[in-house]
């Protein structure tokens, strides 16, 4: 979102514990006091009485095993049989096997959580000691020896088997690191840094965290989509839905314990109106004529909860830059900061149809259906993408492509609501609750506001809300999908219940209760077809990438069953719709791009860039003998190198002359950002474009705008291949020579930093020579080399990328569809 948000510094699922012997850490559970219990007993009580009762299974609590259980908690709290040994495991389940629910459980006790949190939190303690005397001592990668990774292995059967996984598990990490141009004891360093940032985050861990992982895992034995979300995640999941909120648009993160900027948004406070950058550490903030307020000490989610605040109240802000110790400070007014990637956007494209005229095909892009439940009148994903169409529609277009594949769902509500938009009236979805009647819904919206050629491009991703708008456009025959073979499948709806705010909760108790997703629903489309495990299938499927780590719902745990209901009177296509996918039209864009796919360039491309990124994923043997492994990595990044080459060439040839039509709120922040950066100058005062300066680079886009990318925006390895041109420009930029192999290893050190800070990717150009160049000159050089990098490729310059495949096979057959355009018929497709 565009405001301040909070960026996980770890994402390992770790939380628990439970020690059998020997020398005992302090327990949470111990820790607690009275007043904390008793808050905790409460709302578990409240939560295992709400699960029972109001869940759409009907499924009671007693029907759940301890055991399955107590085996979600492990596997959410060390998903890879990591750290907890065979013994552990069935320590945990010989000690609540028996009494998790009768003893613990149905009292809101919660003991047993903060035990194998304790037992864990040990194990790991104890294991990242050994990682850091292994990591003391150099491999040998002479010997020819193999690693696989589990997919779902099981807990070390003794501490020496586990000490065997361990030394290849860490030896495949160093090679890695090795291969990608670290030296062997660099490499070393940063895996063991690696495991020191997960020690530190297991001393973070409280009570709350330990409860809303245990909730989480208990709820998801119901079914994948239940669960609890903690007060802060509650307050963090309702501003996802919002557009807007009151702030000063950062994206902050822990790192090492320090409280550091990894994102300014365009157009916020932050950016308009004072010199923060990624990186900053932030040290104290408070509100403008009070003290300040450290930072140390403090969780990540309480800082950012103190950032935020009304907009016009002020914030100050004492910060450093990255390696530097001189504290600045700055005075900024907190405002209504708009979420740009987060909101619908779109663009025009004029796409060549077969005649050879030009055909003005709108593109929409809706990430979410975020709306606002307060009664704000902030906006919504139907108004935003409403003033989208009414903009193109000023402008005359022959068609529309909405583009849900990265559209995980969002409010329901503007599922219908968005659907009224293109029938004027109309079934959209049945749903049915715990009672068992069913519920027929109609669009809500009635305008009818667009009626030409509608595609909607889908993917696996596209869940929820997304397949409850897809499915009742493909019913009413009003929009050709295409896409995945078929959608995500989530056919349940989630009741968002704060436990605060029921009848049972007490002020004095609830202060930290967390809020409840319960699935109370299932949704059908209109004909009563189930979507829960099955999805929407696209009319016209795209090959599609292999992802090994993504699940569709139906291989989801505890995913609920499929079923169907039987169709109302209602369900019936609307009528009267001026454009409808017919079945001979259906045909004929069928036969249109398989056409494509077999002869066009572009898939041709993709088809092999899959076949190869399918080849090195599937290989899940890697070798740890370091000749062949970096025989393998050069090979295999020779092959991308020439492929990147004709993806930048195909990009430039065959790219759509397109213009972008953003809402209105959204063309006001970028603009203020624009002119922002017209201000900026350099320390000697030159003007900012085309030159380095607090981690950014200024550059010109392909329609003349100012675009500011920061350092770490930039794919470094995607230029391996370029270091040859890249050397000359370097050397030209600053009158300093060096070679194609200095910028080679130059470019791999890049990619291998955490932090892209100026000082630190400079750095990078210590290039060894005996000559070494200063840093003004090393700032030239890089300067020159960053121009050359957006001439070799110029997505650098576009805020979209060129060669969307199936974005351009979306707008070719929206094309095709408004050439061959012709009054419904009436064998409109079954």
């Amino acid at each position: 979102m565009g405001k301040l948000r909070i960026v996980p510094a770890l994402c390992f699922f770790v939380f628990a514990t439970l020690t059998v012997a020997g020398q005992q850490p302090p327990s949470i559970a111990q820790s607690l006091s009275s007043s904390e219990k008793r808050q905790l007993e409460r709302e578990a009580r409240l939560v295992v009485d709400l699960v029972q009762n109001y869940h759409e299974s009907g499924r009671l609590f007693r029907e759940i095993d301890n055991r399955e259980i107590l085996t979600g908690f492990i596997a959410k709290l060390d998903p890879n049989s990591d750290f907890l040994l065979k013994d552990d495991v069935e320590f945990v389940h010989m000690r609540f096997g028996r009494t998790l629910r009768s003893v613990y459980l149905l009292k809101g006790d919660l003991q047993p959580a903060f035990e194998i949190f304790d037992l864990l939190s040990q194990r790991i303690k104890e294991r990242t000691a050994w990682i850091d005397r292994r990591l003391a001592v150099s491999f040998s990668f002479d010997q020819v020896e193999t690693y696989t990774p589990e997919d779902a292995p099981k807990p070390a059967a003794t501490v020496a088997e586990a000490d065997l996984r361990w030394e290849r598990k860490l030896k495949d990490e160093v090679l890695t690191e090795i291969v990608n141009g670290r030296t062997e004891p660099e490499a070393r360093a940063t895996v063991a840094k690696r495991y020191a940032k997960l020690i530190r985050r297991i001393k973070t861990m409280d009570s709350l965290a330990v409860r809303e992982s245990f909730f989480d895992g208990l709820l998801q034995t119901f079914d994948a989509h239940s669960g609890y979300f903690s007060a802060d995640s509650t307050r963090e999941f309702a501003l996802e839905m919002l557009g807007t909120v009151g702030g000063i648009g950062l994206e902050l993160k822990k790192e090492n314990g320090l409280c550091m900027i990894s994102a300014i948004h365009p157009g916020g406070p932050a950016d308009l109106t004072t010199a923060l950058r990624p990186g900053d550490i932030i040290e104290a903030y408070g509100d403008d004529g009070a003290a300040l307020t450290p930072v140390k000490g403090r969780r990540l989610r309480e800082i950012v909860s103190s950032i935020r605040g009304k907009s016009g109240t002020k914030l100050k802000i004492a910060y450093r830059h990255a390696g530097e110790e001189q504290q600045h400070e700055c005075l900024l007014e907190r405002a209504a900061v708009v979420s740009i990637s987060d909101r619908a956007r779109g663009a025009i494209s004029q796409v060549p149809a077969a005649d050879g005229k030009i055909r003005r095909i709108g593109w929409i892009d809706l990430p979410m259906f975020y709306a606002s439940n307060d009664g704000s009148g902030s906006s919504s994903a139907t108004k935003d993408v409403t003033e989208l169409l009414n903009q193109m529609r000023k402008t005359s277009i022959d068609g529309v492509v909405l583009d849900l594949r990265s559209n995980g769902g969002g409010a329901l509500t503007e599922a219908l609501a968005l659907s009224g938009l293109f029938i004027p009236k109309g079934l959209v979805m049945l749903t049915r609750g715990l009672d068992g009647k069913r519920v027929e819904h109609f669009a809500t919206e009635s305008a009818d506001l667009y009626s030409g050629p509608l595609v909607i491009l889908t993917s696996a991703h596209s869940a929820s809300a997304s397949e409850i708008f897809a499915g009742a456009m493909k019913f009413h025959h009003r929009a050709l999908i295409v896409g995945s073979p078929f959608t995500f499948g989530k056919g349940s709806v989630q009741n968002y219940i704060e436990l605060a705010k029921t009848k049972r909760s007490q002020p004095e108790d609830a202060a930290t209760w967390g809020t409840l997703r319960l699935t109370h629903e299932r949704f059908y489309q209109p004909d009563g077809q189930a979507v829960q495990r099955n999805g929407i299938a696209a009319d016209i499927a795209l090959p599609q990438g292999k992802n090994p780590d993504f699940k569709r719902e139906e291989a989801l745990p505890h995913a609920l069953p499929a079923d169907s209901l039987i169709a109302p009177a209602s369900a019936v296509p609307t009528a009267g719709i001026q454009n409808t996918i017919t079945t001979p039209l259906l045909g004929q864009l069928r036969q249109f791009s398989e056409e494509n796919i077999q002869k066009l360039p572009e898939w041709s491309l993709w088809l092999r860039e899959q076949e190869l990124f399918d080849r090195l994923t599937a290989k899940k043997e890697r070798s740890l003998q370091q000749e062949e492994r970096l025989a393998e990595h050069v090979d295999a990044e020779a092959k991308l190198s020439t492929l990147r080459t004709e993806r930048r060439k195909l990009g430039r040839d065959l790219v759509f002359a397109t213009e972008t039509i953003e809402i209105a709120s959204v063309q006001t922040a970028i603009a203020a950002h624009r002119a922002r950066l017209t201000t900026l100058t350099t320390t000697s005062g030159s003007p900012g474009l085309n030159h380095l300066e607090h981690g950014a680079f200024i550059i010109k886009t392909e329609v003349g705008a100012l675009r500011r990318f920061w350092l770490d925006q930039i794919a470094y390895h995607r230029f391996l291949g370029d270091s040859e041109p890249l050397a000359t420009a370097f050397s030209a930029g600053c009158d300093h020579s060096v070679t194609p192999a200095q910028i080679h290893h130059a470019l791999q050190l890049l990619s291998l930093l955490e932090e892209h800070t100026e000082s630190q990717v400079l750095k990078c150009f210590d290039l060894g020579d005996n000559h070494k160049a200063d840093p003004v000159t090393i700032r030239k050089g890089f300067e020159a080399m960053l121009l050359r990098m957006v001439e070799i490729d110029d997505e650098l310059r576009r805020h979209r990328p060129a060669l969307d495949v199936q974005l351009r096979e979306g707008l070719r057959l929206t094309a095709f569809w408004a050439d061959t355009f012709a009054p419904p018929q009436a064998d409109a497709r079954p």
